[in-house]
């Protein structure tokens, strides 16, 4: 049965069963849980402001200039189409994110196909995509940029290792297509291969012929009108622009400690065992010993190319000073096609017996593998919950919701920045969902604490801005839920009346 479906056929079947278990773990449930603090919450803020504004290539957070998101917007324009095509939420926010998780592993099983070993491809897919550092929170789970540039990563890595094999100078063009794409995504980051692949041309002794094709010199042509277009066009909307880019890509994160993110050179590692990788690292020592031993040249070089690449974006992000657990996610694929390399090879032989029992005895043993990180997956988004220690915090949100949807009938609210410069009420995210409440027809504001005025109606978060209220404004609470209170200020204390009469 095997020997009768041809390469490319069984490379489209195991594309669309992927596909068809993929969609509903990936997919369900995506705008359930509100968006998470700093990064997520600020892009999707960078995003409506581009949505609303129709400025597409200047990021802006309230309006101004945003230098702390500093990258290029690729996924803001993602987002913003799903805006127009989804609406102003939570969904449509994180659906780029997962579509390039599906999109992953499409590519991996193509890749396979390309080479002969659709089920490699299948394998590795399924790896990638049920581990919790692409498929969770901040990568497939969310509004951030990760997913999308661990796609692009893959897909230009991919495309240059297949120009090894065939001998082909398309896919030269189509490592610039894909190297510029991942650079609109995430900007610097996106570069960080880049001398492992000179590296490995020069190993090859392809250098000179890749120097020699005309391929390469219209590919460079397309990344440089792309990203240097792109880079060009803001700074001349926004001057200092490629200033402040450096200094948070490149000075700030590599060579400083950006927000106390500073840790062990082995957090990386102890993070893919730990959490990112838990359910396959036990495989990569077995998988990568028995690729050794695979007659199958294209396979073994592959496995090697994967490893090679895998140790040195880990080592280079580990002498990174700036350390934050996604950064990570673009070694992942790779680890999973050393482990989907010898899950193949092993599925073939067993498919190759005669014995009806072998035949079925990969598949058990499929089911068996992937059975825990899928239904833990399942489980997870099905239903997703907020984690209990962080509901009081994120609990604001849901307020601010119900305010839209006219569960708590308020018109107009205001939302405060600070009480002083070093206590802040509410964090980055307030600022979208106080765009989600002007979507349905209600008016929201953010004010320092200084300007609130009286017949506002302020909800309030922290302990510390409630004592604040207290000694300056008289005030009804009008609705409370857990540490969130909506005040209405009906008056001054006397003692303010004093001081502002003076």
């Amino acid at each position: 049965m095997v020997k009768n479906i041809s390469n490319k056929k069984l490379t489209w079947i195991l594309a669309i069963v992927f596909v068809a278990i993929s969609v509903f773990p990936l997919f369900t449930n995506l705008g359930t849980l509100l968006l998470r603090t700093w990064d997520e919450s600020r892009y999707a803020a960078n995003s409506y402001e581009m949505y609303e504004s129709g400025n597409y290539l200047v990021t802006t957070f309230d309006y101004e200039p945003d230098y702390l998101s500093s990258k290029p917007p690729f996924v803001n324009w993602l987002q913003v189409v799903c805006f127009h095509l989804f609406g102003v939420n939570e969904f449509a926010v994180r659906f780029p994110s997962a579509l390039a998780v599906l999109c992953l592993g499409v590519v991996l099983i193509l890749f396979g196909g390309k080479i002969q070993k659709p089920w490699v491809g299948f394998f590795a897919a399924l790896i990638a995509t049920t581990c919790r550092g692409i498929a969770g929170y901040h990568a497939g789970r969310g509004g951030d940029y990760d997913a999308m540039l661990t796609l692009f990563v893959t897909t230009y890595t991919l495309s240059f290792f297949l120009y090894f094999i065939e001998k082909k100078s398309k896919y030269i063009l189509l490592f610039f297509i894909f190297l510029s794409l991942a650079t609109l995504t995430k900007g610097i980051q996106a570069l960080i291969p880049i001398p492992f692949i000179l590296g490995w041309l020069i190993y090859k002794k392809e250098f000179v012929r890749v120097l020699k094709s005309r391929f390469t010199y219209i590919g460079m042509g397309i990344f440089l009108l792309l990203i240097g277009g792109y880079y060009l066009g803001r700074e001349m909307m926004d001057k200092g622009y490629l200033l402040e880019m450096y200094k948070c890509e490149i000075g700030g994160r590599f060579n400083g400690v950006i927000d106390g993110h500073k840790h062990p050179f082995d957090f990386f590692f102890k993070y893919l065992y730990s959490e990112h990788f838990k359910y396959y690292i036990w495989f990569l020592p077995f998988a990568f010993v028995f690729n050794w031993f695979i007659k199958n040249k294209t396979l073994r070089s592959l496995s090697w190319f994967s490893f090679f690449f895998a140790a040195f974006y880990l080592l280079v992000i580990s002498l990174s000073e700036t350390k934050l657990p996604w950064y990570n996610i673009l070694a992942l694929p790779f680890l999973s096609i050393i482990i989907g390399i010898a899950f193949g090879q092993i599925h073939l032989w067993f498919l190759h017996r005669k014995h009806i029992i072998l035949k079925i005895l990969p598949f058990v043993l499929m089911i068996i593998v992937f059975s825990s990180p899928y239904k833990e997956q399942i489980k997870q988004n099905y239903k997703p919950v907020e984690f209990k220690d962080y509901l009081p915090y994120y609990n604001r949100y849901y307020v601010m919701k119900d305010i839209a949807h006219d569960k708590i009938k308020i018109d107009s609210i205001v939302y405060i920045s600070a009480v002083n410069q070093w206590q802040y009420d509410n964090d980055q995210e307030v600022l979208f969902y106080t765009y989600y409440i002007k979507t349905h027809n209600k008016h929201a504001s953010i004010r320092e604490f200084q300007w609130i005025k009286v017949n506002d109606y302020v909800q309030i978060n922290e302990d510390f801005t409630f004592e604040a209220l207290k000694q300056k404004y008289e005030f009804d609470i009008v609705y409370q839920s857990m540490n969130n209170k909506i005040v209405h200020i009906t008056g001054l204390k006397a003692k303010e009346i004093e001081t502002e009469s003076l």
